[in-house]
């Protein structure tokens, strides 16, 4: 008898943990925010977060609506000369004018920057964006989303 309970009890909380990491809110087109494009990252992007977990960098800029400017790159050093790409920075332009919004992104897996990246970040720069940086980005993984700055 005690056993078909506890059995129901170790599915329940199996199903509540699995729930616990998924998306269970709608994407929002930046429209529907009256094109404030702070509330549509707040919603869509912080809110949202764990939306984006295990997807491709194509995956979220396929809803971000807004061309990015990049300013921001995480790498650490490791041995000898070898770099890794561990995140990267969006900054979008706000309609407010106030403080730059933007949204954080790490890898899953830190990449290390081969020859092409490298010569890519010296003829581009950090500060722009274009169709290079999707392509060669856009099939990396990520693991978490962060937006900024703080929302009050």
């Amino acid at each position: 008898m005690i056993k078909k309970p506890l059995l129901i009890m170790t599915i329940i909380i199996c199903s509540l943990a699995s729930l616990k990491g998924q998306c269970t809110s709608d994407y929002k087109e930046l429209s529907e925010f009256a094109s404030d494009t702070t509330a549509f990252v707040q919603y869509n992007f912080k809110e949202r977060a764990n939306c984006y977990v295990g997807k491709t960098l194509e995956d979220l800029l396929e809803d971000l609506q807004i061309t990015p400017t990049i300013s921001g790159m995480g790498f650490t050093l490791g041995e000898g000369e070898e770099i890794s790409f561990t995140s990267l920075r969006l900054y979008l332009n706000r309609n407010s004018g106030a403080n730059s919004l933007y949204i954080q992104i790490r890898w899953k897996e830190p990449v290390t920057l081969n020859s092409y990246m490298k010569n890519l970040f010296r003829k581009y720069g950090v500060n722009s964006w274009g169709p290079r940086y999707r392509q060669t980005f856009g099939t990396y993984i990520i693991q978490d989303v962060t937006t900024g700055p703080d929302y009050k």
